[in-house]
């Protein structure tokens, strides 16, 4: 029975550590990775599509019917909060909405527009550049579940689903909490064996 105690210590420390090192190399990513969440653009009219973070940015491009004006150009940032109290936002992902027009083979005075999305994440946790002060840009804070972006026209509303987990240092205190508890359970048992 002892000997299993020990196991568990040593398995939760381990744990603990592992867990730890993770965090603190990409915080948001390997939880994110872990959980197994995923970035998810929802095109009203369209649909839903997965947003793949390992490509640092992913565009996604929508015609729009002849006639049909976009949206204007703008920059939406999910931003969380710095580490500690005063310390600036941590921007996490950025999602740009723009559009180009494409014109007719028959005609280049006609043609139709193409709504682009393009979602850019931040795959390191370092943070990506803080343009909320910049006119265009919209800053909101990230959290779970959709984000609305606005109303597209024919596609519809959008709306941006991050990968919304807590802050690195809350899961880090966490995990090292249960490590040096495991640690303690082994040590303890360990103290009693050699008495």
């Amino acid at each position: 029975m002892r000997s299993i105690n020990r196991i568990h210590g040593v398995i939760l420390a381990s744990l603990g550590v592992l867990l730890g090192v993770m965090l603190a190399l990409s915080p948001g990513e390997a939880l994110a990775e872990a959980l197994g969440a995923d970035d998810v653009l929802t095109v009203g009219t369209i649909g839903s599509f997965a947003i793949d973070e390992v490509t640092i940015n992913e565009r996604f491009i929508f015609a729009l019917p002849a006639g049909e004006l976009p949206t204007p150009n703008f920059t939406l940032q999910l931003v969380e909060p710095g580490p500690l109290p005063g310390l600036p936002l941590n921007v996490s992902d950025t999602l740009e909405a723009s559009s180009v027009f494409v014109p007719s083979v028959d005609d280049p005075q006609k043609g139709f527009f193409n709504q682009i999305f393009t979602f850019v994440s931040d795959p390191n946790g370092v943070g990506l550049p803080n343009l909320c002060a910049v006119s265009g840009t919209t800053c909101v804070p990230e959290r779970a579940g959709p984000i609305f972006v606005g109303s597209f026209g024919s596609l519809g509303d959008v709306f941006v689903k991050s990968d919304a987990v807590p802050e690195p240092s809350t899961w880090l205190l966490l995990l090292l909490g249960l490590g040096v508890a495991g640690l303690a359970a082994w040590q303890q048992k360990r103290g009693s064996d050699l008495q």
